[in-house]
């Protein structure tokens, strides 16, 4: 179906209803199914699906059919995310509130079989790490998380890159993108 790319500042609002924007349709005359808020805070991709979303993000991808291929860029593009998320998280904390032993962790590889190690994350300093680091993808315990005080925490934020949606979703709940869903459009035109 395709996406079209725009940028915030193109949006006209519609002429008859003040303080609206035009509704972008696809090549069918139809509304796009999703909305993207790209990284740069200034386009905005429309597309009808998940695999055309991430054309937006990792150029190639609709190209490449093998879906091993695809699945190691998604890898790629969410170890990258990890590692810039998590270092704003860092820039953003104060360097005296972070132990030895949680700086190692949060500064750790996001993949490979260096990845962040952390049984039990109790520190309240937010942890991002890339779900295919661990099992059931690879032998290393997957991280668990919770404070001290046993008061459950948004400590421990997961990056997933083995299916689409998925990894679309977790890229929107680390603040990496901004994705909206039209829910007016007809059920019979979605996938």
């Amino acid at each position: 179906m395709g996406s079209r790319f725009a940028k915030y500042t193109d949006l006209e609002p519609a002429p008859d209803v003040a303080g609206s924007m035009l509704t972008p349709m696809n090549e069918e005359g139809n509304p796009f199914r999703y909305c993207m808020g790209m990284p740069d805070g200034e386009d905005i991709l429309y597309a009808d699906g998940y695999p055309d979303m991430l054309e937006g993000l990792l150029p190639g991808y609709l190209a490449t059919e093998d879906e091993v291929e695809r699945a190691v860029m998604r890898i790629q593009l969410g170890a990258q995310v990890a590692t810039v998320m998590q270092a704003e998280v860092l820039a953003n904390t104060d360097p005296a509130a972070i132990s030895e032993t949680e700086w190692k962790v949060l500064t750790a590889p996001r993949v490979g079989s260096t990845c962040v190690r952390a049984d039990w994350w109790t520190s309240p300093i937010p942890l991002i790490v890339v779900e295919t680091s661990y099992v059931p993808y690879t032998e290393i315990p997957r991280p668990a998380s919770g404070l001290s005080d046993g008061v459950a925490a948004d400590n421990l934020f997961w990056v997933r890159p083995a299916e689409e949606e998925d990894f679309l979703l977790s890229l929107h709940e680390v603040g990496f993108i901004r994705l909206m869903e039209n829910m007016d459009i007809d059920p019979a035109l979605k996938n």
